[in-house]
């Protein structure tokens, strides 16, 4: 509802018989953290996956990529556009990559990046393949089920809030954490 007194504009929230006070209304965090799975790729490599089904693609950072040994097409590749409007092109595309949850096995098409702070991101497409579900709590907690389309198996695996250390840069000690 809006009052008008004066020539200005007052915004007033309508109470209702269980919200007498903004204090008792449940909100939204301001962030939460992001959500990390460690599946095995390739049945060779355990690495940090950030679950993202806002992401369109599926991306491996250059440096695991060579750490699978997995064959590239370079002449496959997608100009990413980020966030703060920069744009990267990708390196190529692996084909087929095994991502091994427990008893589900599945095959992703993963583009590779040059650099990243994120080893493994799972985006759109691996949603999707597996038909999954993500089940949010109000603390915060998330866990997973996936589906193996082939197979019909599922697992509820539970997710890892993702924990990076960061270190002051140097030019910055001085400051103090507080100031940035």
């Amino acid at each position: 509802m809006v009052k008008e007194e004066a020539g200005a504009s007052v915004n007033v929230l309508q109470e209702t018989p269980s919200m007498r006070n903004l204090e008792d209304l449940i909100t939204g965090k301001h962030s939460l953290p992001l959500w990390i799975v460690r599946p095995i790729i390739n049945d060779k490599l355990s690495c940090e996956c950030i679950l993202d089904p806002g992401a369109q693609i599926v991306v491996m950072r250059k440096d695991v990529w060579i750490a699978l040994g997995h064959p590239r097409d370079s002449k496959v590749f997608i100009l990413m556009e980020s966030a703060n409007n920069s744009k990267n092109q990708t390196l190529g595309l692996l084909k087929d990559v095994k991502f091994t949850f427990g008893p589900v096995s599945l095959y992703l098409q993963v583009q590779v990046v040059d650099s990243t702070l994120f080893e493994v991101l799972l985006g759109c497409p691996f949603f999707s393949l597996l038909n999954s579900l993500l089940e949010d709590t109000p603390d915060g907690e998330v866990q997973i089920t996936l589906t193996n389309p082939n197979t019909g198996k599922s697992v509820t695996i539970p997710t890892m809030e993702r924990v990076i250390s960061r270190k002051i840069p140097e030019e910055r000690e001085h400051l103090g954490k507080k100031d940035f």
